[in-house]
């Protein structure tokens, strides 16, 4: 028989690094993971700080199995997102989830106000997408580097 690793549980994020998510939230985001079929291998890095590179970015459902990720793990994260997805009427749900809008033709603010939401809390995670698209390139924007090395977080590779 073979022994399969869950889902998605809140046990793959250290304690520090958790949310106080409801277990209903929890709940919906590990089934969403599990009828899309998708699963987390692996666990979040056992860090105060932790930057973790999301890629590929290639397609709009990438934001879907994103926040259910969050919910499942119960982890307390912010993640940069195009700031045209940061809509009244959903602005607010992506505040909470930890969404940073970003508006990529003016991004000199981002590394500021990650740097004061570092500064906020004791343990973060920091997610972003380093292609900066969902299209192919052919090298990743270096944002993530600097922002790593300001905020002395450990990077993590999710896939």
């Amino acid at each position: 028989m073979v022994n399969r690793q869950p889902w998605l549980q809140q046990e793959q994020c250290p304690k520090h690094l958790r949310a106080n998510r409801s277990a209903f939230t929890r709940w919906f985001g590990r089934t969403v993971f599990r009828l899309m079929g998708w699963r987390v291998e692996g666990s979040i890095t056992n860090a105060q700080r932790v930057l973790i590179t999301a890629a590929p970015h290639t397609s709009n459902w990438d934001a879907v199995l994103g926040i259910a990720a969050i919910l499942g793990l119960n982890v307390r994260l912010h993640f940069l997102g195009k700031h045209t997805i940061f809509i009244p009427g959903l602005s607010w749900i992506m505040r909470w989830l930890g969404g940073i809008p970003v508006n990529r033709e003016n991004p000199e603010g981002v590394i500021d106000q990650v740097n004061q939401i570092v500064e906020k809390y004791d343990g973060v995670v920091i997610v972003i997408a380093p292609e900066g698209t969902r299209k192919k390139t052919e090298k990743w924007k270096t944002g993530f580097l600097r922002i790593a090395e300001a905020n002395n977080c450990k990077i993590q590779m999710g896939a």
